[in-house]
């Protein structure tokens, strides 16, 4: 008896933390907006370098409560040993939504807290390289060259 007890309450805490891990706010239902395919080149003081991430943050993105989609915006692409990345934001590759967007870049892995190549090139504001998508419209945003002097 008290087995089924202690099984029965682990069972119901479970139940509640995958509820709780919910990607979307009770009663709000978000969509996947149309994709399209965004890839390009990254090397770091001429070199291709695996395991940077490229970032794209949407630069106008309209307020949480009027958004449809479920993201949080920021769409993602690690680099590969060739420095290529395609970037992501609801399935591996698919790209990103149409609009304007700021590409900055980050190692993977910090060399320190205050890692001043990711500093230098982990914000909208600091980025190098800005991007517009259009739908139905592929983008090779070509080679990307960053330093870390």
């Amino acid at each position: 008896m008290l087995i089924r007890v202690h099984f029965l309450l682990a069972l119901g805490c479970i139940s509640v933390l995958l509820a709780s891990c919910s990607r979307t706010p009770v009663g709000k239902k978000y969509k996947e907006l149309p994709t399209v395919p965004v890839h390009g080149k990254l090397l770091v003081d001429g070199k291709p370098i695996p395991g940077w991430q490229v970032y794209a943050i949407p630069l106008n993105l309209p307020p949480l409560a009027e958004r449809s989609d479920v993201s949080l915006g920021v769409r993602t692409g690690p680099t590969d040993a060739s420095g290529e990345f395609w970037l992501t934001s609801y399935k591996w590759k698919d790209g990103l939504p149409p609009g304007e967007y700021a590409l900055t870049f980050n190692r993977k892995e910090l060399t320190s807290a205050s890692d001043p190549v990711n500093e230098r090139y982990n914000t909208a504001e600091k980025s190098p390289k800005r991007i517009t998508v259009e739908a139905g419209k592929p983008l090779d945003v070509g080679l990307i060259e960053i330093t870390t002097e």
